[in-house]
């Protein structure tokens, strides 16, 4: 089922197209409602001839029990009329086609509720969105837009919040984010559904719109994409301002008469790690450390235990990482992805290696900035050291 929206000039020449083609529809105001399908060379007249404000696109229009039919009268010699039911009768004067006959009726039924076409739509989702005549410097027209409304409200509500996109050379403001789709940023990518154009989503012009604006679905965005990219761009629009609530675990103090080995591996920590630890039941991490276990099974566990997925690439890299980090001395990332690109069982080189460790500890924690060798580091402090296999050796 398809609405338009037009003037009076233009309802009368949609009217009579109608006619033409034998379509059922109904007139009310500047509304036409098409019930049907609509034959495609009929549409590129409507939308090439004549001017539309806006239309709403629905499904199971051929369910819907029209009130009335667009039909040809039987005299033919007379000009082509279309009866509706309507409780306004249309200006033709200005038109130069013919005129609409309208009638008045007590008998109408009531129109049923429509049904959207998209009434499920979920975050990140890209749809082709008509937003309708726009008000001075408002975004109007058929154009991209990325859905940003949480799936709740998206379930239970007739609307939905969008990030309009467009095609034009924008500034580069802190509002803005250009990028091309692409299958690095689209779950579901298809060059034949979007442009390969520039896209600029426009954090400044976020807005709610019917569901029913919705013309198709053009595919959904990854989720590190919605995270890192487009999510900054709301947050600067609407001056939102997050504060981290992590709750800092507490930090029990160990006596210094103790052995070094006894003190608790969890001290002298900072912030970043103590905000990694907040993930995770300290407890069942104090248990694994303390297990007989060897370093990697250790390092296996605790890495399961902060919710690591191994299928992902990435984690195995981050395991092995963990493994051949050193005990005490320093070192850095880029030093420990040089080292696994030596391996000769892994074929990426150190650059993809680091990246694609950093992409699973961001997706992970979400935290502002990547913490990964923080994490590293973390997990080495829950591992056997040296000298304490060592000393278990001399005692057995």
């Amino acid at each position: 089922m398809l609405q338009l929206f037009a003037d009076k000039v233009n309802m009368c020449r949609i009217s009579k197209l109608l006619v033409k083609y034998n379509i059922k529809a109904t007139i009310k105001d500047s509304t036409i409602t098409i019930y049907g399908t609509v034959p495609e060379d009929l549409a590129t007249q409507l939308y090439s001839n004549i001017q539309i404000i806006a239309f709403n696109n629905y499904d199971n229009g051929q369910d819907y029990k029209a009130t009335a039919v667009i039909a040809k009268t039987e005299n033919a010699t007379q000009a082509e009329k279309v009866e509706t039911f309507s409780e306004t009768k249309l200006d033709t004067s200005e038109t130069g086609v013919d005129e609409v006959d309208t009638y008045n009726t007590s008998n109408t039924t009531q129109e049923p509720k429509l049904v959207l076409r998209y009434p499920k739509v979920k975050r990140a989702e890209v749809y082709l969105c008509d937003f309708g005549e726009p008000v001075e410097h408002e975004l109007g027209g058929i154009r991209y837009a990325i859905i940003i409304q949480n799936d709740d409200g998206n379930k239970y509500s007739p609307n939905t919040i969008v990030l309009p996109c467009t095609t034009q050379c924008k500034p580069n403001l802190p509002v803005h984010y250009i990028f091309r789709y692409s299958s690095e940023n689209m779950v579901d990518y298809s060059s034949a559904k979007v442009s390969e154009k520039n896209n600029v989503a426009l954090g400044e012009a976020i807005t709610t719109v019917s569901k029913s604006r919705l013309i198709k679905y053009l595919g959904t965005m990854t989720e590190d994409f919605m995270d890192e990219k487009i999510q900054p761009i709301i947050d600067c629009s609407l001056a939102l301002k997050r504060k981290n609530n992590v709750s800092k675990p507490e930090v029990k103090t160990v006596t210094q008469t103790k052995t070094e080995k006894d003190k608790a591996t969890y001290r002298d920590l900072n912030f970043t790690q103590i905000q990694l630890l907040s993930f995770v039941d300290i407890n069942e991490l104090i248990s694994i450390s303390k297990s007989r276990a060897k370093d990697a099974e250790k390092a296996h566990k605790i890495l399961q235990l902060f919710g690591f997925d191994f299928s992902k690439k990435g984690v195995q890299y981050l395991f092995e990482a963990i493994c051949i980090s050193p005990k005490s001395e320093y070192f850095n990332l880029q030093t420990l992805s040089q080292k696994l690109s030596e391996d000769e069982k892994n074929t990426d080189e150190a650059s993809e290696i680091q990246r694609v460790i950093v992409a699973r500890v961001k997706e992970r924690f979400k935290l502002k900035t990547s913490p990964t060798i923080d994490f590293i580091r973390l997990v080495n402090r829950f591992l056997t050291k040296k000298e304490e296999k060592q000393d278990d050796e001399n005692r057995i």
